[in-house]
């Protein structure tokens, strides 16, 4: 029912992907655009469902790496060569970005879900503190169904986050000073956006992980983001994150009861 793609080619971003305004603003011409950002073309897995055709998203897995030592949001990741595996695609042992280590990852599609996993291994002789990587999972090429409704969760509830703006939301607490601070704090590693098929049926497509530290949303992309979490790495240590991306008949609540499903701490 999903169908992923990697190893996307500049000219194909080129002519399927228009930059969105606010990005275009800061550059002579969409060529500019897109020459700077053919770097990190390589973290791109495409996914496209059979139910909702009309639509391409895509996720950066990962876009950035980043530890409490880190100014600001991190490094972007380059260099990544997926391979094809059994049913998804894969890579190990790329050296991280600004760090001392290496990082691997993989994803595949299991009916309606595309299951994702990464793994950092820290090679050099210091601990990396409270260590996260970025997903952006962007929506700019499935506008035909995205209502830039985005939901974060507390306590079994689905919170609509504020319209069109650009916030990050800590994840129990876990503060992290990037952007503009949404004054929602969930408990859950979970971001849904609702979307409205071409019938009018309301389904939701989200975003999750067993931990994160960070939740986020951008409306020039437009995209919703999480920060997965691996905690504190210490040198010799591999670890690992797994997640998962969803297309949900329904509201953001059936969705988190999927989710629940799947990671139930």
């Amino acid at each position: 029912m999903i169908e992923l793609g990697a190893n996307i080619t500049e000219k194909h971003w080129s002519r399927h992907c228009p930059p969105p305004a606010d990005c275009l603003r800061h550059f002579d011409s969409e060529e500019a655009y897109h020459a700077a950002s053919a770097p990190y073309l390589c973290q791109i897995v495409t996914l496209r469902h059979s139910q909702w055709p009309d639509a391409l998203w895509h996720v950066r897995l990962p876009e950035k790496i980043a530890t409490d030592d880190t100014a600001t949001t991190g490094a972007y990741q380059e260099h990544i060569q997926w391979s094809r595996t059994g049913d998804g695609w894969g890579f190990r042992d790329l050296p991280l970005a600004e760090l001392e280590g290496t990082i691997e990852g993989s994803i595949r599609a299991v009916e309606d879900v595309v299951e994702y996993s990464l793994a950092l291994t820290n090679a050099s002789e210091k601990v990396w503190p409270r260590a996260l990587a970025w997903l952006c999972f962007n929506h700019i090429m499935a506008t035909t169904y995205y209502r830039y409704r985005n939901f974060i969760f507390r306590r079994h509830e689905a919170i609509e986050t504020p319209e069109r703006v650009e916030q990050h939301y800590c994840v129990g607490g876990q503060q992290r000073d990037w952007w503009v601070q949404g004054a929602i704090e969930p408990d859950t590693a979970l971001i849904a956006a609702q979307c409205i098929g071409a019938r009018d049926e309301p389904f939701t497509v989200g975003i999750g992980a067993e931990r994160a530290i960070l939740l986020g949303q951008n409306p020039a992309w437009p995209c919703t983001d999480i920060g997965v979490f691996f905690g504190d790495v210490v040198p010799g240590q591999r670890s690992a994150v797994r997640g998962r991306i969803y297309f949900c008949r329904g509201t953001p609540e059936d969705l988190w009861q999927r989710y629940r499903q799947d990671f139930p701490r």
